[in-house]
């Protein structure tokens, strides 16, 4: 066939080797792969809900949530809300809450909790207790969103494996959510206080990321080391700490 000829026929051409590649077992195989991982996607969207855990995907292209792990806190017809849980960021809760007394003296970190700035700050409280002043998220974790609360937990003493405090958090609208995990942007896992207050929040996502996927940890680099978060993440963490300040 003259390159003329193919030119004129190409669209034609190419159907053809299509069809042709779908024919043959490889052809099939790839077709029954894809069509199993599209329903594995549409299962976790199935599976979303209060409680649940978000392990960002390896192609997922939004920097505000590459390589997270999210614990949704809200997820209904109306949209959700959660919480990155492995985003430590450099701000301290002394800085962070000035005009809370008990807040002064902490040397702990701040976690950036997702890119939308909210009139003050969320946290996170791990107790084998339920209290009727917080709301229950999963397992043995518990949602603080009062000042009163917080400003009881941090009076206690109550250490950073018991108590987490957010800056921002991550939400969706309408069906976004359950759209972006059918795409495969998002593996849905049970949740789990472990994983929430995780002593290496660093390293949270790679691990979950290779269990998730089912990948031998043998199979992939080991470098011990935690990827340093972006200059953008970084600005984003600055401007919603300097926001919660104005506030607190």
């Amino acid at each position: 066939m003259s390159a003329s000829v193919f030119a004129r026929n190409r669209a034609a051409v190419l159907a053809l080797c299509a069809a042709v590649l779908s024919s043959t077992p490889a052809g099939r195989g790839a077709e029954r792969l894809a069509a199993s991982a599209a329903q594995l996607r549409r299962g976790a969207a199935r599976d979303l809900a209060a409680g649940k855990l978000l392990v960002a995907a390896r192609s997922l292209p939004d920097p505000n949530f590459a390589e997270s792990v999210v614990l949704l806190a809200d997820f209904s017809q109306e949209g959700a809300l959660g919480l990155i849980v492995n985003r430590q960021t450099e701000v301290t809760l002394a800085r962070l809450m000035p005009g809370l007394e008990n807040a002064k003296s902490r040397t702990a970190f701040a976690f950036l909790g997702g890119p939308v700035a909210v009139p003050g700050v969320l946290a996170l409280l791990r107790s084998p207790t339920a209290r009727s002043d917080t709301r229950h998220i999963v397992g043995d974790v518990y949602l603080v969103n009062t000042r009163e609360v917080l400003d009881e937990m941090l009076s206690s003493g109550a250490a950073q494996n018991q108590l987490r405090v957010y800056v921002g958090y991550a939400g969706w609208g309408p069906e976004q959510l359950d759209q972006e995990t059918a795409a495969g942007s998002w593996h849905v896992l049970e949740g789990s206080g472990d994983v929430v207050f995780d002593p290496d929040p660093d390293t949270t996502w790679q691990r979950l990321i290779r269990r998730t996927e089912g990948l031998s940890v043998k199979h992939l680099p080991q470098t011990g080391a935690a990827l340093p978060p972006s200059r953008k993440l970084r600005r984003t963490a600055e401007a919603l700490a300097e926001a919660v300040t104005a506030e607190w």
